[in-house]
């Protein structure tokens, strides 16, 4: 097909060469892969390319090269995965783990249909890229593996079958009003949101919501090749449509994750707030998680679906440098719930978790006058050494009377437990359970 552009030197309106009589929420229409990949490839020949989609096309997978720009018009234009094409509904061409292949790429505007209910759980082993990592069996939306220099903004990703989005070896990428509605729920099959691997450096995330199957947004060093880090990553801006889960920070084995800053979070989640701790390892070991803070959260749990562990605002372990968590609030009806739980990394292969610093200022618990059942709302429990934390101005309200607010294990030691400014209903004291050195101000329990 001879391709010309429409305007200018690299623009090309998709009406000009195709059909677009599909519906980027019931799908139909022509499938117009082929023609809409021969626009594409037109970045190889012109070095630039515009593609404009004014209306919704069909399709069974397209990739993209560098310097291309794909602009949808509104929300009602875009792409719809046709049934059964088991591959991403778009990626890069050149996939690669180890160098950057792919530069330039911009995404405007539209929708991009999974059609999550009709695709299979894992693409077939000639589509698992990058070869040999096990996230690469997953069938995911969109896949970007060696890339520098992307963005995203006033997208919406709709019905992944398992992650809306996947990103590993990435560097300089900016994601802005990104809606992920999820409005076809699979159960068990991890429908996860935005999702990135180590390396990766300079990501900003602002204005993401909607729902998801499991987490909603991942930052992830241990699914990669578990050595790689990931540095420099701003998200502002998430509203959670009762999710599973939030926002999970994972890192194990040799990689670091550092220099992150997470704030405004809002809205509900049925099991978990934020998971911060190593997951999946090879050599049983935390990587480091260093200078991370997280700030302006607050959230609804209600509905636990995770049996493992107890529902909790925020599940912390690993390897942990420097930790900072300021006005965050939580209300939930569940007896179980836990606003602070400390843990020895997963329930199912802990590792120690060895905390040098962390501040918490600003926290607020309810149990919206509901179940008044015993109440260990921040607790420490199993192998666990902090060196220095500090947990300040807190207000927590249970209905009932529960033991103590605070519950510190035996197999843990915190050389220094700063308490202040707390103000407890419904409990009978602070502090159960002994730590070397605990100091404690301006505490009012009732």
């Amino acid at each position: 097909m001879d391709i010309k552009p429409t305007y200018g030197r690299f623009t090309v309106y998709a009406s000009q060469y195709c059909k677009l009589d599909s519906n980027v929420i019931s799908g139909g229409g022509t499938d117009e892969t082929e023609t809409i990949q021969s626009i594409l490839n037109m970045a190889l020949v012109w070095g630039s390319l515009h593609l404009i989609v004014d209306g919704a096309a069909l399709v069974h997978g397209i990739y993209v090269h560098s310097n291309t720009t794909i602009e949808c018009l509104n929300a009602d234009c875009g792409f719809y995965l046709a049934d059964g094409s088991d591959d991403c509904i778009v990626r890069n061409a050149e996939i690669s783990m180890t160098e950057i292949t792919t530069k330039n790429i911009c995404f405007c505007g539209g929708t991009y249909n999974i059609n999550g209910e009709h695709q299979a759980m894992c693409p077939p082993e000639e589509k698992a890229e990058p070869a040999g990592y096990g996230c690469s069996e997953m069938l995911v939306g969109m896949r970007f593996f060696g890339v520098d220099g992307f963005r995203m903004e006033h997208v919406t990703i709709e019905n992944q079958r398992r992650y809306a989005l996947m990103m590993g070896n990435w560097k300089n990428v900016i994601f802005d009003d990104i809606h992920m509605p999820l409005t076809k729920l699979i159960p068990e099959t991890n429908q996860d949101g935005l999702h990135f691997h180590a390396p990766g450096e300079n990501l900003r995330i602002t204005n993401a919501y909607g729902n998801d199957g499991d987490d909603f947004i991942a930052i992830n060093t241990d699914e990669g090749d578990q050595k790689s880090s990931i540095s420099g990553v701003v998200i502002d801006g998430v509203y959670l449509y009762h999710a599973c889960q939030g926002i999970r920070l994972l890192c194990a084995d040799g990689g670091t994750l550092e220099k992150v800053s997470i704030r405004n979070v809002f809205g509900s989640v049925k099991s978990f707030g934020f998971f911060i701790n190593p997951w999946f390892t090879k050599h049983h070991t935390s990587g480091k998680f260093r200078n991370i803070s997280i700030e302006n959260v607050h959230l609804k749990q209600y509905e636990h679906l995770y049996q493992y562990t107890n529902p909790c605002l925020f599940n912390i372990g690993g390897d942990i440098e420097n930790l900072v968590l300021r006005n965050v609030s939580a209300e939930s009806p569940d007896v179980d719930f836990q606003a602070l739980q400390f843990d020895k990394g997963v329930p199912w292969d802990g590792y120690p978790t060895r905390i040098k610093n962390m501040t918490v200022d600003g926290l607020s618990i309810t149990d919206g006058g509901k179940n008044p059942g015993e109440k260990k709302w921040i607790t420490f429990s199993r192998d666990i050494d902090i060196e220095s934390m500090t947990i300040r101005n807190v207000s927590a309200d249970a209905c009932g009377k529960s033991d103590a607010l605070i519950h510190i294990a035996e197999e843990v030691n915190i050389g220094e437990l700063n308490l202040s400014g707390i103000r407890a209903e419904g409990f009978s004291d602070c502090v159960k359970g002994e730590s070397t050195n605990v100091n404690m101000t301006d505490i009012k329990i009732g």
